[in-house]
């Protein structure tokens, strides 16, 4: 994934995998403090074989150990 942090503790990131249907992976939260961040996973498709692909997201958070 590609993207930065900014100084505000926004996560903005994508990825994306091109072919006959691309696949488009993004993240997209805010840290909720030093250690630990909430944001949503989206995967999400376009191109001409995508007709059988479903878009999906899920609430993710994360936490430094």
């Amino acid at each position: 994934m590609m993207g930065s942090t900014a100084s505000s503790s926004i996560i903005d990131t994508i990825f994306v995998y091109y072919g006959g249907c691309d696949e488009i992976y993004t993240l997209v939260g805010t840290f909720i403090d030093e250690n630990s961040w909430q944001a949503t996973f989206t995967v999400s498709f376009s191109g001409f074989l995508c007709s059988d692909c479903t878009f999906n997201s899920w609430e993710v958070t994360g936490t430094r150990v």
